[in-house]
């Protein structure tokens, strides 16, 4: 659970009201994010054990993917999908050649990483603000 996927976890439950529930599979960062308030699960989110349970527990309707490397995101994709599970499951990826990869495995939603960086950063340089100090370009 990095940068994005505690930032994704924040948001779910902050703006959509969502329980959301980070997986890490290091020990010592499971502890670090529990300390700061996270509800986390150690566990390795590309085992099969692990995601069988997930669906036996019949609670979970959204996955997020937000491991750095795409063969770990499509990995847990068809675990997902070949095992039954039906909810949503959104995934980001680098590349977009790598968001066509993960719609074709069935990903419901996946967004280029850096786009949407882009995308949302311009949108909060545009939001209005309070005037400040002129700053001059030489």
């Amino acid at each position: 659970m990095g940068r994005v996927g505690t930032a994704t976890v924040e948001r779910l439950h902050a703006a959509h009201g969502r329980r959301a529930v980070g997986v890490e599979h290091d020990p010592v960062r499971v502890e670090q994010l529990r300390e700061q308030g996270y509800r986390v699960v150690e566990a390795d989110a590309t085992d099969i054990d692990f995601w069988q349970r997930v669906q036996r527990s019949g609670r979970v309707g959204l996955v997020v993917l937000a491991m750095p490397f795409q063969g770990d995101n499509v990995q847990v994709l068809e675990l997902l999908r070949g095992n039954g599970f039906t909810g949503r499951v959104a995934a980001i990826a680098q590349r977009a050649t790598d968001v066509e990869e993960l719609r074709a495995y069935g990903a419901d939603a996946a967004f280029n990483l850096y786009g949407s960086a882009g995308e949302s950063l311009a949108d909060h340089a545009a939001e209005p603000t309070e005037p400040g100090p002129a700053v001059r370009s030489e």
